[in-house]
């Protein structure tokens, strides 16, 4: 009956993972649920990292590509009545193109915005299940330096082999382990990073796109208010109406192009700088995959060897 109920006990220690002394099944199955779930967690750990953002920089640079060409060509001046209306219509279509492109960058950050807090609860559950696995492991591992440290001599070759065995396991598990804080560093770097990309594109594109477009539009709307003012003018005129005295709304005849140009540039610098904000952290983002790529290269080399 003695027997049979340490037969009981050694299954039950067995079937949970812990370690039986003697047994050489118990030695195989310690820690092996918890490095087989931190296998998986850091196989999709690394296909994060893979993953890359840099079409929103592309996207970024294109618009500021555009801002800055568009402020080199507006930087000639020209003669009211020589080429105002050419130079009004090419401003006005450069200015359209511009916002029909923040347009689609718009929609497109959206659509990165919505990947990034995606990605971003994936990392909370990875983050999650690698830390149970390394508590798990810490577990193995306290479990069989205790076995170790009471180890009785015993001159059977079988318990030698199993205890040279446990030694084998716990350098093997320590291994894990350290995988297994290596990767919740990790996790907490793309986290931490990728939160920061969210709140960037949030602020983009609730405030600095609507606020630019707003004022861009109103810059815009003053040159059609003059163009209107005119043309009633000369409605009047036709009529035989004598218009209420009013200040005029036209520039002199000698006048330059009347759309302002400073504060068409200082409206653009804005979100210039913004762009280059998002821009930075995109590129960081991407240095900080790689490198994080080439750390886990080494470590599964270190691990392997």
């Amino acid at each position: 009956m003695c027997d049979m109920s340490r037969e009981t006990r050694a299954a039950i220690s067995l079937a949970s993972g812990s370690l039986v002394v003697g047994n050489q099944d118990s030695l195989m199955l310690c820690g092996a649920s918890a490095q087989s779930k931190l296998r998986d967690c850091t196989n999709s750990i690394s296909r994060i990292m893979l993953q890359d953002n840099r079409e929103i920089e592309s996207a970024i640079s294109e618009i500021l590509s555009e801002l800055d060409q568009f402020h080199d060509e507006k930087s000639r001046r020209f003669p009211f009545f020589e080429r105002k209306k050419k130079s009004d219509l090419k401003l006005r279509n450069q200015y359209q193109h511009i916002l029909s492109y923040l347009d689609q960058v718009t929609l497109f950050l959206q659509l990165q915005q919505s990947q990034l807090l995606k990605e971003v609860k994936l990392l909370e559950k990875l983050e999650q299940s690698v830390r149970e696995s390394g508590d798990e492991l810490e577990a193995c591992i306290t479990q069989g330096l205790l076995l170790l440290q009471n180890q009785s001599l015993s001159s059977d070759s079988d318990f030698r082999t199993w205890y040279l065995r446990l030694q084998n396991k716990i350098g093997d598990l320590k291994i894990s382990r350290t995988l297994a804080l290596q990767s919740q560093a990790q996790i907490k770097l793309l986290h931490d990073n990728d939160l920061l990309l969210v709140d960037k594109i949030s602020q983009a594109v609730s405030n600095t796109f609507s606020l630019w477009r707003t004022q861009i539009t109103i810059q815009l709307g003053l040159d059609k208010i003059r163009k209107d003012s005119e043309f009633q003018s000369k409605m009047n005129k036709a009529a035989g109406q004598v218009p209420f005295p009013q200040k005029t709304l036209m520039p002199h005849k000698d006048a330059e192009i009347s759309l302002d140009s400073e504060a068409l540039r200082s409206l653009d610098s804005v979100l210039k700088a913004h762009l280059n904000e998002m821009a930075l952290l995109e590129s960081q983002d991407h240095q900080l995959r790689k490198k994080l790529q080439e750390d886990t290269v080494c470590a599964q080399e270190v691990h392997t060897g």
